[in-house]
């Protein structure tokens, strides 16, 4: 992976890592009771993909 875009990946990383810290999330539009944990590079077929985290406190019971 390029240097310049494996920075930019990491940058991102660490703008939701802060907001993660003082507790702001970004949910998922269609499915509020997860939220991005990160995003990521798969190089297997060369697109940019995001994980998700379960918001125990969106859920529905």
């Amino acid at each position: 992976m390029n240097k310049a875009f494996e920075t930019l990946i990491e940058s991102i990383n660490a703008q939701i890592f802060i907001l993660l810290k003082n507790g702001y999330k970004i949910h998922d539009a269609e499915n509020l009771e997860f939220f991005i944990s990160e995003i990521r590079y798969d190089n297997q077929d060369n697109t940019i993909k995001f994980d998700l985290l379960e918001d125990k406190n969106k859920r529905e019971d």
